[in-house]
């Protein structure tokens, strides 16, 4: 507005005087493109940066409000509702120190009717003479991209009451926009529907990220590439490119601010299924952020205890150095938490906010972890260095062009990339040597590919197929024609595997004796002399064996095309024949023709007949299958007894908690009777799990139905026993998210003294690869360390009823409902041990061939 205005004076005021001096410095305090050289041109000039409000506000005509406008972290709408201290400590401000008239302007994002609070507040406080006009004027703009936004801005919104009055303080707005923006481009609205339309523009920019980021876990299952995917859609004009590419999350101090803001608003206005549909967008960033913070665990070997991970870009976005709800402290708490160390690069994050962003209580409870176990560098290649992993955080330009050759040469191998924007070349990082995992797409890892390199097989593996015995057999890549960079190395370990099995397949396990057969020249043999340059000279016709275990290997033989394949064939049968004892053996088979070559039809009289302990040892597979069986029969009568048992607990009729509480350690699944009152100033949360509702059954086994898609958490809240000293823990039952915080429900708060009807449970042990509890939420029922915060006995209690009020918990969240399928167990195990004996003496005892 400086720089298109140069006759308007813009003062710009605030309380910080650190701040300030920052502003009139040629180090602003934030890094925005452009932002320099609009600030110089303007400074000192019409632009003034000052700490005397007073004096602005007395001296103004126009007064925009542009503070911010946080969450609040306490009272009612923790979470959610936004907080409208700052805006209302301007409001009295300017109603202080005015001394005309003047027209105050919104900048800030605020909730629906936020302008009428302010002019509530400046007509309590007016002076005589002094009137005040209200308007909103919401920002579109995007940080990173800033200066062009406000330079050539899509739309101008302006919102003012439908009066004279109103559209005069309109007009007065839009003539100091009309200097650089045509007047096409500004809208007039009344003020609510401006301030909703700043609520609206950023729900509607995350959930298409959202969306597309919710299709690309659908890509990554499939097959299919979310990067296709939203070109294809992009081109709708309907829909149109913008806001479609997959990543792990956006952040900023806008999308999700706005939107819980706009859930607390639905809330309030009793539109519960308006609320949950945006919920879902906040939801579903989450889950995008956990999804990839949990995929690179999963890749590194499901552990990343004490590995060095570097983490490249810190800021939510590019050309920003904001860090506010950025998805890199997702990521880089998740691996923490699991043990990882850190080495991070940002270009424009400074390495105190960093520190202080991963330090902060909400993120670890144990800072002086964090600072030991982070590391933060200024130039990207020391980050990398030594590490196991490289983690693409933000989509900075600089990332693209790094020297990935020489990033791969300093990284502990096998070296991984997971690229969160992306934003990398991942075949060029595939053919380095790189393990790339990214959003949206599943990538075939592929091995560094060298056209000049010649692989070799070892002579024994060679050996009789067209490779002399003392030499290996050269395998060159471009003579595979399967497609791909990487064609060969399927093709060679399929024929590698498909000749293991063709040896196993046709090992005979009965000791007999045969006379070797004539010397005869076959079809088959003459078509393998014929064959032109693939064999050197054709193999001696090996000696007669007296081992042969005939089952057929048709479909082995349809693989053997090739050079190689027919090499690791026979030279892997010609290995494990001598590991065996055997010697190769001539085959003769009967063609069309009427010449014979030997896969199919091998004669072995009965009388020469002896199993071998190798024939024997297979016997091994049908006795195990059978032990199997058996343990499956004892299996079925333990978990008969077991499911009796629990349904006599739990049909028992209740009874008083014992005076001893030590005694409900025998009691589990008991349920007892409970008198006394809630103590909610401690209330402890367990999640997230799925409701269950009345009626509901698990299909497929275990203590708890998940059959509810809604995900949330249950209250566990302290219990004083009446007359008693004792304290325990009670689960009063299931709330949805959005209702974690107690305020939300507060008519659900039972009070006074009640009588309830619990279910005794014990404690569960931490399950595998479960995260670490984190203040008063807890993963798992750990309940030593809740009865240490809840300040009581170690005893949990799950209540049988649920809340008769809105929002109150749902009880009842236990269920008994253990499946007992070891009857199919049984006959599964006795049928395989069954048909194995019978494939066992008709191959080994009887001889017969398919």
């Amino acid at each position: 507005m400086a720089l298109k205005c140069p006759d308007i004076q813009i003062t710009v005021v605030d309380r910080s005087t650190e701040r300030i001096a920052q502003w009139n410095s040629d180090k602003l305090p934030i890094y925005e493109p452009g932002l320099d050289e609009v600030v110089r041109q303007c400074r000192n000039r019409n632009l003034f940066f000052s700490t005397d409000i007073e004096k602005a506000i007395q001296e103004a005509e126009l007064i925009f409000i542009s503070v911010n406008t946080p969450t609040k972290t306490y009272g009612n709408g923790r979470g959610r509702a936004a907080d409208l201290k700052y805006v209302e400590g301007c409001a009295r401000m300017i109603a202080e120190m005015s001394q005309n008239s003047k027209i105050v302007v919104e900048k800030s994002t605020v909730p629906v009717r936020a302008a009428e609070s302010i002019m509530h507040i400046l007509k309590a406080n007016h002076k005589p003479g002094v009137k005040y006009d209200i308007l909103s004027n919401p920002e579109f703009l995007a940080e990173g991209t800033a200066v062009e936004d406000l330079l050539k801005p899509d739309r101008v919104l302006i919102g003012g009451e439908q009066t004279p009055e109103g559209q005069a303080a309109i007009e007065k707005l839009c003539w100091v926009y009309e200097h650089w923006i045509p007047k096409k481009n500004i809208i007039t609205t009344n003020t609510w529907s401006s301030e909703l339309s700043k609520l609206a523009a950023n729900a509607f920019l995350a959930q298409r990220i959202s969306s597309i980021n919710s299709l690309s876990a659908v890509c990554e299952a499939t097959g299919a590439d979310v990067s296709e995917v939203a070109r294809a859609v992009g081109l709708d004009s309907r829909i149109g490119p913008k806001f479609l590419q997959a990543s792990v999350g956006f952040g900023g101090s806008c999308f999700q601010k706005d939107i819980l803001n706009l859930v607390y608003i639905c809330e309030g206005l009793n539109l519960p299924e308006v609320a949950a549909y945006w919920q879902q967008v906040i939801d579903m960033n989450d889950y995008q952020k956990t999804r990839f913070s949990q995929k690179i665990i999963e890749c590194l070997f499901n552990t990343v205890t004490d590995k060095r991970i570097s983490i490249l870009g810190f800021a939510f976005k590019k050309n920003t150095g904001d860090t506010r709800e950025t998805p890199a402290i997702t990521v880089c708490r998740t691996l923490l938490d699991e043990g990882a160390q850190l080495n991070i690069y940002d270009p424009k994050v400074e390495p105190e906010q960093i520190i202080a962003d991963l330090t902060h209580p909400k993120v670890t409870e144990s800072p002086e972890h964090v600072k030991r176990a982070v590391q933060i560098f200024a130039d990207p290649y020391d980050a990398v260095r030594g590490t196991h992993a490289l983690v693409v955080c933000t989509e900075w330009d600089e990332f693209v062009s790094l020297n990935y050759e020489r990033i791969y040469a300093s990284m502990m191998k096998p070296a991984y990339i997971f690229d969160g924007r992306k934003i990398l070349p991942h075949e060029r990082l595939q053919q380095i040597g790189f393990h790339v995992q990214t959003i949206g797409k599943r990538l075939l890892q592929q091995q560094p590919h060298d056209p000049t390199t010649v692989r070799t097989f070892p002579s024994h593996l060679t050996n009789g197929h067209g490779a002399a015995s003392d030499i290996a057999s050269p395998v060159h890549p471009d003579t595979d024609r399967d497609s791909g960079n990487n064609a060969h190395h399927r093709r060679l370990a399929f024929d590698a595997a498909a000749g293991w099995w063709q040896c196993f397949l046709r090992m005979d396990c009965t000791g007999t004796s045969t006379k070797p057969p004539a010397t005869t020249t076959t079809t088959g043999e003459v078509d393998r002399m014929s064959r032109p340059d693939r064999r050197s000279t054709p193999p001696p016709a090996p000696p007669p064996t007296p081992h042969r275990f005939q089952i057929g290997c048709r479909i082995v033989r349809t693989v053997r095309t090739s050079v190689q394949s027919d090499a690791i064939l026979g030279g892997v049968t010609s290995t494990v024949e001598s590991l065996l004892g055997q010697r190769p053996r001539s085959r003769t088979r009967s063609t069309p023709g009427g010449s014979t070559s030997g896969d199919d039809n091998i004669t072995i009289p009965p009388e020469d007949r002896n199993i071998t302990p190798f024939g024997w040892g297979l016997l091994i597979i049908p006795a195990t299958t059978f032990g199997l069986g058996c343990w499956q029969v004892y299996r079925k009568q333990w978990k008969e007894g077991l499911i009796s048992e629990l349904e006599r607990k739990i049909h028992m009729s209740p009874v008083p908690i014992p005076d001893d509480l030590a005694d409900l350690n025998d009691m589990e699944y008991e349920t007892v009777t409970v008198r006394g009152q809630f103590l909610h100033d401690r209330e402890l949360h367990l999640g997230p799990r799925a409701c269950i509702q009345h009626g509901d059954s698990h299909t497929i086994g275990g203590l708890f139905s998940q059959k509810e898609a809604s995900i949330g958490f249950l209250v566990i809240t302290p219990f004083k026993l009446e007359g008693r000293d004792d304290k325990i823990l009670i689960n009063r039952g299931w709330v949805p998210k959005r209702c974690l915080d107690p305020e939300t429900r507060r008519e659900g708060q039972v009070t006074g003294t009640v009588e309830l009807q619990c279910v005794v449970r014990l404690p569960e042990k931490r399950p595998q690869f479960t995260p670490k509890q984190r203040g008063a939420i807890f993963m798992y029922r750990d309940v030593e360390k809740m009865a240490a915060i809840g300040g009581t006995e170690p005893y949990y209690l799950d209540a049988t009823v649920s809340s008769t009020v809105p929002l109150g918990p749902v009880g009842g969240q236990t269920r008994v409902t253990l499946r007992n399928e070891h009857l199919s167990y049984i006959m599964t195990w006795f049928s395989l041990s069954g048909f194995t004996t019978w494939l066992w003496f008709r191959q080994i005892v009887r001889g017969k061939s398919f």
